[in-house]
């Protein structure tokens, strides 16, 4: 695939100390995107520290960051044309660090807990689309493909980490599972010191710095359908594995461990399927969750159920990175930081709306039948694959036109 990119000869220009370094800084920052899922072990112990709090609420803790995210994201957007994105990033990496430090030091009012989780939202948002921007402004457009499917591999694995330590760390005390998110120190002082000091948009003399290729918005909204079914995994294996006496609620650590695994396998293997099919590749992670959803559908034991987890767990592989490789490789160079962030929001949208979507809709054909949303789910993303390959067909003939 070629794109033209304006601006991408400004990365022969660009003061990088060292190119290996600068990606390990990136996919470090990377392993902080999942870090909603850190508080995940000591949900239950912090519920009983404050028992006066709804159970929603408790479960809200987890996603709350992710409205934080979206307006994270559109702030760092639009500071973009005043702050460097290599400042704006580690800004982002920052607020995780000051939220495991907050949150073991101060954590007396469940509101306490509320605003540091809303610290960690500010953070992703703004770290997410500027270490993106940070890729599209230093790589040319096969290393942009490479280091975008490695992320995703150290995404997933940031989870995994996130999760399992946090659970270590909860069994000696709840405020401890913070401490966890301490690794972030780790990418704060590589992106100090290998982050390029990149010049504002503005600052550049630029105007094109939100002025996103419309493409984008379709790439936006691919994410967001995704995303919107690939949250059906997560909302309902474990009524699954109840309900089927497949064993105690326990076992559903194991089953997202081998889904965030299946994440990290897709990842590794996105970059030799991007080179065959290139925007096409965005329908394998809705083929993907077709194949998953189905295997936990018909699943009668755990070793089939866990196929179908990791199976599942490798759509975002071919998804997270193409989407936005995509959207840099359609914008400029000063667009991309934007270009970003639409993916990202429209992901997070697309998180929240999930529940809102499966649940329901299925519940309407079949009520309180949890096996059925998989069903469901299967075949709305069949519909969804062949929607993606029909619009990124018509994209392709019109731009060839």
């Amino acid at each position: 695939m070629s794109v033209n990119r304006k601006g991408e000869d400004k990365m022969e220009n660009t003061k990088v100390s060292n190119k290996k370094l600068m990606s390990l800084a990136i996919l470090f920052v990377s392993a902080l995107e999942m870090g909603g899922m850190g508080l995940q072990p000591a949900l239950a112990d912090i519920a009983a520290a404050f028992p006066n709090i709804p159970t929603v609420w408790m479960q809200e803790m987890s996603n709350w960051p992710g409205f934080a995210m979206l307006l994270g994201c559109a702030l760092s957007t639009l500071l973009a044309t005043k702050v460097s994105k290599k400042v704006l990033c580690q800004v982002g990496v920052g607020f995780v660090v000051a939220y495991a430090i907050l949150g073991f030091t101060l954590h007396t009012s469940f509101i306490q807990l509320m605003m540091w989780q809303t610290i960690l939202g500010l953070g992703f948002g703004f770290l997410m689309p500027t270490s993106n921007g940070i890729i599209a402004e230093n790589y040319v457009e096969e290393e942009r493909s490479k280091l975008m499917g490695i992320q995703d591999l150290f995404t997933n694995g940031g989870g995994m980490y996130l999760t399992l330590i946090g659970g270590v760390l909860a069994a000696k005390a709840w405020n401890y599972t913070y401490l966890a998110f301490l690794y972030a120190l780790i990418p704060l002082v590589l992106g100090c010191i290998y982050f390029p000091a990149d010049k504002p948009a503005e600052a550049s003399g630029e105007k094109s710095h939100l002025k996103v290729a419309p493409i984008t918005w379709l790439f936006g909204a691919i994410i967001f359908v995704f995303i919107n079914s690939y949250g059906v995994m997560g909302a309902n294996i474990s009524f699954i594995i109840t309900e089927r006496g497949m064993g105690s609620a326990a076992l559903t650590g194991t089953a997202m461990a081998i889904f965030l695994i299946g994440g990290m396998f897709g990842g590794l293997i996105f970059n030799p399927f991007e080179k065959k099919l290139h925007e096409y590749v965005l329908c394998c992670g809705f083929v993907a969750l077709v194949i998953g959803f189905l295997v936990i559908y018909f699943a009668q034991s755990l070793a089939v159920l866990f196929i179908g987890a990791f199976i599942v767990g490798t759509s975002i592989g071919f998804e997270m990175p193409g989407t936005l490789l995509y959207a840099t490789n359609y914008n400029t160079v000063e667009a991309s930081t934007a270009g970003c962030a639409i993916i990202h929001m429209a992901g997070q949208l697309g998180t929240v709306c999930s529940a809102l979507f499966y649940t329901p809709v299925a519940g309407l054909i079949k009520p309180n039948d949890t096996s059925f949303r998989f069903l469901f789910a299967a075949c709305v993303c069949t519909a969804l694959a062949l929607l993606v390959a029909l619009a990124v067909s018509i994209t392709k003939k019109k731009r060839a036109a």
